[in-house]
């Protein structure tokens, strides 16, 4: 039987939805992850970017829905895992929510 730190790791490197979640509680322990549908519905749409299926892609979720861990944070991080020889940018109508973001 593989080890479950195994079956983690590969699960985290396959299933972008379950590395928002792995990347929520570690950016912010403080706080429940809450497991919901847009969070699936948006992992898959980001995956979709990633693989050039979609070349323009909007979210809008209302505040505290994860947007921005899992497109700015997560996606990313998931993306130079892949590859870490991309090119990643962020924009942010704040350069402090920016600076958060890139930490």
């Amino acid at each position: 039987m593989p080890d479950e730190q195994a079956v983690l790791q590969a699960l985290l490197r396959q299933d972008l939805a379950s590395f928002i979640a792995k990347t929520f509680v570690t950016v912010d322990g403080s706080q429940a992850y809450k497991p919901n549908w847009h969070i699936e519905v948006l992992a898959h749409y980001l995956e979709r970017a990633a693989q050039r299926g979609i070349k323009r892609l909007v979210i809008t979720l209302p505040p505290r829905y994860l947007k921005s861990v899992a497109a700015t944070v997560a996606f990313p991080a998931w993306l130079l895992g892949h590859n870490p020889g991309l090119r990643v940018i962020c924009a942010s109508y704040s350069d402090e929510l920016a600076r958060k973001h890139a930490r």
